[in-house]
């Protein structure tokens, strides 16, 4: 009864988005650039507001799948990730009864001891290992779904091309109707090009192209990379225009022409690049 009463005064959310992924990104600190866990948290969980930010929100899970704790972003640019919600779970999935602290009773002198039935085994989440899917990702490298802007860069990912030291990319998405952009890690990686990586992107492509051009260049699997734009990770389905980085009158194209939108990225610990593919030939 107390524990329905103190869930009823918590403040509970939703998460909504991630439907296409298996549940939205999780981080371990409120910075964007903190470690991310894993797993991702179940689309449809409900989760306590332990803290909020913003528009990060650190949680306590009490339904669904994924990281206990941790900070997720509560929208991207036109899109709900979690949501506010008077749902509650079910009394006994929520806030598990503590033990009782009252001595167990005496049993009687001539009683024969009674051994406690053993515990049954806790149940564990069982994460395939980061070196997994490592594999997974070289042995496809020949037929990956990185997608042929990717291949198309495949000799170019060998030199650096700008003067200011960043790898050009080149075209990602129209060539018309696009404009330049920068990606750099955060915190900065040692063995990549010093000005990070450029090229241009169309006004309409959908950013999840920009991601997995990037984790081809970088050799990496496209689940061990994640892009951001101020503050704020990239869905995939994104672009430029939905974002409002593009307007859509003839004069905010114009002027986005000769506009350039810097990205950052940040790798899951544990994931490895090829410093000598940016080596100069």
């Amino acid at each position: 009864m107390a524990a329905d009463l103190c869930l009823a005064m918590v403040q509970c959310w939703e998460v909504v988005g991630g439907g296409d992924k298996g549940g939205i990104l999780v981080r371990k600190g409120h910075e964007l650039a903190s470690a991310q866990y894993d797993e991702r948290l179940s689309t449809g969980a409900l989760v306590e507001e332990t803290k909020l930010v913003g528009e990060r929100l650190c949680y306590t899970r009490l339904t669904g799948s994924g990281p206990r704790e941790g900070w997720v972003s509560i929208k991207l640019p036109g899109k709900d990730l979690v949501i506010r919600t008077s749902k509650r779970p079910p009394p006994n999935k929520a806030y598990p009864a503590q033990a009782s602290s009252a001595p167990p009773p005496k049993a009687p002198a001539n009683s024969s001891p009674v051994r406690a039935a053993p515990e049954p085994p806790r149940a564990e989440t069982l994460r395939v290992p980061a070196a997994a899917e490592k594999v997974k990702h070289e042995t496809s490298n020949q037929d990956s779904d990185i997608g042929h802007a990717t291949n198309s860069h495949q000799d170019a990912r060998s030199v650096v091309c700008t003067a200011d030291g960043a790898m050009d990319l080149g075209a990602v998405g129209d060539t018309e109707s696009c404009s330049h952009f920068r990606i750099q890690p955060m915190p900065a990686i040692a063995g990549l090009p010093t000005g990070g990586f450029t090229g241009t992107l169309g006004w309409f492509e959908p950013l999840g192209h920009l991601h997995k051009v990037l984790s081809g260049a970088l050799g990496v699997a496209p689940s061990s990379l994640s892009v951001a734009y101020r503050g704020r990770d990239l869905e995939e389905g994104a672009t430029l225009v939905s974002m409002s980085v593009v307007g859509t009158t003839r004069v905010a194209k114009t002027r986005a022409k000769d506009l350039r939108v810097d990205f950052v990225f940040m790798l899951e610990n544990g994931a490895k690049i090829k410093p000598e593919l940016f080596r100069s030939s």
